[in-house]
């Protein structure tokens, strides 16, 4: 096992839900009585799993860990991945208050969740392939040893947190759900 092995198989369910939100976005385009509301488990999910959980375990303990192993904290990728998170919350908080309006304003809640949405997938898919496939080969080439085995060790901890652990079944029973009605 790798240091990434926990944050890759994060990204391969992120990656399917992501998939699943596309259809949803897609069926509340051509389906008129799709209510704004009916896309609010994504929103959970994407917020508690891949925020609270995923982009918790890279920027607690991955990422300082690659700041301690030399990579700079600011700008390069530590700091690009940084910005999108921050970008990937902008755009989740947008729709989670078109959610909430969406009694007062349907039609300009989906508007916004479409809009929101694709941008939001966009980023995510593009963010998840620079860290397969840069900033994770990175990481484990420049985590052996004991500075791999402390980032194990202190996911294994995050893990065994109760909230950290709540949020994680929750967001994998929300996912099941979504790949259900959205495969």
């Amino acid at each position: 096992m790798t240091v990434t092995t926990n944050l890759r198989d994060d990204h391969d369910l992120i990656l399917t839900t992501l998939t699943c939100f596309t259809t949803a976005l897609t069926r509340a385009r051509s389906e008129p009585a799709v209510k704004p509301q009916e896309l609010a488990p994504f929103i959970e999910f994407f917020r508690g799993f891949a925020d609270q959980c995923h982009h918790a375990k890279e920027e607690l303990l991955l990422f300082p860990a690659l700041v301690r192993a030399g990579l700079p904290a600011h700008g390069g990728p530590v700091g690009c991945m940084l910005e999108e998170h921050q970008a990937g919350r902008t755009c989740l908080a947008t729709m989670h208050d078109a959610i909430a309006s969406a009694d007062d304003d349907p039609q300009g809640a989906m508007v916004t969740l479409q809009r929101q949405g694709a941008a939001y997938v966009e980023l995510l898919r593009s963010h998840i392939a620079k860290e397969n496939g840069v900033l994770f080969e990175m990481a484990d080439r420049l985590l052996r040893g004991d500075d791999a085995a402390r980032v194990l060790d202190d996911l294994r901890t995050l893990a065994a947190d109760t909230d950290h652990a709540a949020e994680d079944q929750r967001g994998r029973r929300l996912a099941a759900q979504m790949l259900d009605r959205y495969a």
